[in-house]
């Protein structure tokens, strides 16, 4: 948080290089710095906006400043911009969320102008130089993330950048933790239980932040489930049996808890993620109740001619030191991880599950989802995101979460539509 106000201030101060001289070299790089400056503490308070309108703003606002001595035009651009940015992140905008945003940082502007109109240019260029560094460092580590790269040139011009997702931290009576998103506005509302992906992070990995996010926005309140041995929730001892591994107890534990909290009509959606859609199966076939299931990114997989491979993975994502036999570890993958027993207990009269398939994916997941689709019995439908990645085309740095604005949008609409009878 410090870094990201630190970069914010550097960046207004570069803007304020654009006032030093009326020369449009410096006009327009500093105009497009008080942008993205502004577009980047709304992204601190939370407020998912992509970043090219900043950018058409900014270059917007230089053009005119540079046919206008007026200064007011950086008020009425910023003020402009952070209006918007209200308007386009909430699904339901509210008029004291918007104000509160638009004055504090208004605010804040008004004293770091004032600052910036006493400090010798010279800091002012240090100034535009260090930002310009953090930056160029920020794109480098986006460049080398491990996610697929091609829809990174798709998703830059929807870039919004907002603080990782927390939540509040519940400590489960099985001994798990999941992670709480309580919803907005007072009514009452119904809950979605979220089961992450194969990442170490749990449901603070940035593909689990998206959805979270996605859910919040669709009106949901929404529990993620840290799976055993990911997040924080711990593994068990390796010399446990084998039902100690088992995460639908984990998954029960959250559904309890859910079903208890006062602003939470009933658990009415179930969403898994890559391994998490199994997590979601599984529990579906548990539940007392009816509930739609989500199911994005899954697929069959390998098969077993890459065990060695995911045997490693087994260990190396829990932060496992000590090792399970192979023994064991088949074991567990048979009773607890194994595709076909969970379809096998699916009731044919389950309530809707909404198959999402990404537009890039994995070579082995896009091979193997057409199976894994028509293995499952019942009423199910698919749904294709066609420029989001495995990952919702997400990643995250230094504890703030690069995010796709359009695919959270899009992911939060086709949640709606899919669950308006729920």
């Amino acid at each position: 948080m410090l870094t990201l106000l630190i970069m914010a201030a550097a960046l207004r101060c570069a803007g304020a290089v654009a006032r030093a001289g009326a020369r449009i070299e410096l006009l327009v790089p500093g105009w497009l710095a008080c942008m993205t400056a502004t577009w980047m503490v709304a992204g601190m308070a939370g407020v998912a906006f992509p970043l090219w309108p900043a950018l058409i703003i900014g270059l917007a606002g230089a053009l005119v400043e540079w046919r206008s001595e007026d200064p007011s035009w950086i008020a009425a651009g910023d003020l402009t911009l952070l209006l918007a940015m209200a308007v386009w992140a909430l699904p339901a905008p509210g008029w004291q969320e918007m104000l509160l945003l638009i004055g504090g940082l208004a605010v804040a502007w008004t004293v770091l102008e004032g600052w910036a109109r006493l400090t010798p240019v010279p800091l002012r260029v240090v100034s535009a130089a260090a930002a310009l560094l953090v930056v160029g460092l920020m794109g480098a580590r986006l460049g080398t993330a491990s996610d697929p790269l091609r829809p990174l040139a798709l998703m830059l011009p929807q870039l919004t950048v907002i603080p990782s997702c927390e939540g509040q931290r519940i400590q489960l009576e099985t001994g798990g933790v999941a992670w709480y998103d309580p919803p907005r506005g007072g009514d009452l509302r119904p809950g979605a239980l979220l089961f992450h992906g194969a990442d170490s992070r749990g449901s603070r990995q940035p593909a689990a932040c998206s959805l979270r996010r996605a859910l919040v926005d669709a009106g949901f309140a929404v529990l993620s489930v840290d799976h055993p041995g990911y997040g924080a929730s711990p593994a068990p001892p390796v010399d446990a049996g084998v039902e100690a591994w088992d995460p639908l107890d984990h998954q029960l534990a959250g559904l309890d808890w859910l079903e208890e909290r006062s602003e939470v009509g009933s658990v009415e959606l179930l969403a898994g993620h890559s391994m998490g859609a199994l997590d979601a199966l599984r529990l579906l076939g548990a539940m007392p109740d009816p509930a739609a299931t989500f199911l994005f990114g899954m697929g069959l997989g390998d098969g077993e001619e890459r065990d060695d491979y995911w045997m490693e993975r087994f260990h190396t994502d829990r932060g496992l030191s000590d090792r399970l036999s192979e023994e064991t570890w088949r074991a567990i993958q048979a009773q607890h991880y194994n595709f076909d027993r969970v379809i096998a207990e699916l009731p044919t009269d389950h309530p809707r599950i909404v198959f999402v398939e990404f537009g890039w994916e994995w070579e082995n997941l896009e091979n193997s989802r057409a199976p894994a689709f028509e293995a499952i019995p019942g009423s199910k439908e698919r749904w294709t995101l066609p420029h989001s990645s495995h990952y919702f085309s997400a990643f995250t740095w230094y504890g703030l979460l690069a995010a796709d604005a359009g695919v959270i949008r899009s992911v939060s609409r086709g949640i709606r539509e899919r669950s308006v009878d729920l």
